[in-house]
């Protein structure tokens, strides 16, 4: 992957100094080039984002649930009962809940978010990693060395 990436770089700058073409990059607009147009550059951030929604999600198995239920409905009462309500007309009844849950307690959800949160630490060193070595291979290859 670096030798086809390295091969490429001298390609683009092996042949446009040799051809007259284009004026040579410097150093500074072949680094920024490289950086813009790897693909795995690109991946690496966001897999370190996918992992932040992870975490997120993971904490939010600590935050409370609430919960709103409503119903209406119409009724009405036999006639013939003894406690008819309203004279036997119809009437309307509305009904509201709201309920609050709250976990107190749920077996591996704190490792599960420390190891949310390791991935993504992970993921942000690798992510670096990748930099770095892209960047020390553009001027490798910039300096022909």
């Amino acid at each position: 992957m670096v030798f086809k990436f390295i091969s490429v770089l001298w390609v683009i700058f092996g042949c446009s100094q040799v051809l007259g073409g284009a004026p040579p990059l410097t150093l500074t607009e072949a680094v920024g080039k490289a950086l813009e147009q790897n693909p795995s550059l690109s991946q690496g951030k966001e897999k370190i984002n996918q992992l932040g929604s992870d975490l997120q999600f993971t904490r939010s198995a600590l935050y409370p649930t609430l919960s709103v239920s409503s119903s209406a409905l119409e009724k009405k009462g036999a006639a013939q009962s003894s406690s008819v309500l309203f004279g036997g007309e119809p009437y309307n009844q509305y009904e509201v809940g709201l309920h609050l849950n709250q976990t107190l307690f749920r077996t591996g959800t704190f490792a599960a978010i420390g190891l949310s949160e390791k991935n993504q630490e992970i993921s942000k060193l690798d992510y670096e990693i990748s930099l770095r070595d892209m960047i020390k291979n553009v001027i490798r290859t910039y300096y022909q060395i």
